[in-house]
C-alpha cells in the first residue's frame, strides 16, 4: 500500500483544486508546486485563468512554474503580459525572478520600461532575485528620472548590491545629502546601501542617528529592524 499513496496523494491534491473552499484551493495549488508532475501543470495552467479567486490564480501559476522550471517561461511570459487579473500579472513578473537565468534578461527589461508603476517594481524585485547585473544601466536610468520612493528604493538596492559603478556617488550626492529630502525612511535605505557599498558615510549614519524600528530590510529572507539590526544586515551583504 505505500507505494499507493504517493498517487493517492497527488489526485486528492489535484482534486481539492476544485474545491468550494478558496483556501483550500490555495493549498492544494501550493502543494501541487511541491508534489506535482509535469502531467498536472495543465491542469495548473488552467486554474491560473479560470478560477475565481486572484489568490488561486497567483499560486496555481506559481506552482505551474516550479513544476516545469525553465519550460514555463513563455506562459509565465504570456500571463504577465496579458492575463486579465493585474495581481496574477505583477506575480508572473516576480516569478521571472525565481526563473532567472539569461532568458528573462530581456522580459524583466521590457517590464521596467512600463508606465505602470507596480509592473516597475515588480519588475525590479524580480531582478534582484536573478541577480541580472546585465539590466544595471536600465536601473540606473530609471533611478535618475523616477519620483516614486518604492522605485528609487528597489533601484537603491538593486543597483547596491550588484555593485553598480556610478551608483555609490549618485545616491550619495542625489538622494541621502539631499537637504530637501524628507522620507527619513528613503534616507536610511539609502544610507544602509551606502554602508554596503562601504561608504563611510551611510555607515556613519547608522551609526548616530535613531533609526525607527519601523524600517526593515530583509536578507535571505531575515528581516533586521532598528539600528543595530541594519548594523547587523550590513555584515550580511
Amino acid at each position: 500500500m505505500s507505494f499507493d499513496a504517493p498517487d493517492h496523494n497527488l489526485d486528492s491534491t489535484i482534486a481539492r483544486l476544485y474545491s468550494n473552499d478558496a483556501n483550500d484551493r490555495v493549498k492544494a495549488a501550493g502543494e501541487l508546486g511541491e508534489i506535482g508532475t509535469p502531467e498536472v501543470a495543465p491542469k495548473l495552467l488552467e486554474v491560473t485563468y479560470e478560477d475565481e479567486a486572484s489568490t488561486v490564480r497567483q499560486m496555481a501559476i506559481q506552482s505551474y512554474s516550479e513544476i516545469l522550471g525553465e519550460q514555463s517561461l513563455n506562459e509565465v511570459i504570456k500571463v504577465a503580459d496579458s492575463h486579465f487579473d493585474e495581481y496574477v500579472r505583477l506575480y508572473a513578473i516576480m516569478i521571472l525572478g525565481r526563473i532567472g537565468g539569461p532568458q528573462v534578461i530581456d522580459p524583466l527589461r521590457r517590464y521596467l520600461a512600463l508606465e505602470d508603476e507596480k509592473a516597475k517594481a515588480a519588475a525590479l524585485r524580480a531582478m534582484i532575485h536573478a541577480e541580472t547585473r546585465e539590466n544595471g544601466d536600465a536601473v540606473f536610468d530609471l533611478l535618475k528620472k523616477s519620483k516614486a520612493p518604492l522605485i528609487i528604493r528597489n533601484c537603491i538596492e538593486a543597483l547596491s548590491l550588484w555593485k553598480y559603478g556610478d551608483a555609490k556617488d549618485y545616491i550619495r550626492s542625489k538622494i541621502f545629502e539631499r537637504e530637501d529630502l524628507s522620507d527619513l525612511e528613503l534616507k536610511t535605505i539609502s544610507a544602509f546601501y551606502l554602508a554596503v557599498m562601504n561608504d563611510k558615510s551611510g555607515r556613519q549614519y547608522l551609526q548616530d542617528e535613531k533609526i525607527d524600528n519601523y524600517i526593515r530590510i530583509a536578507v535571505n529572507d531575515t528581516h533586521y529592524h532598528g539600528r543595530d539590526g541594519l548594523l547587523e544586515a550590513v555584515s550580511k551583504l
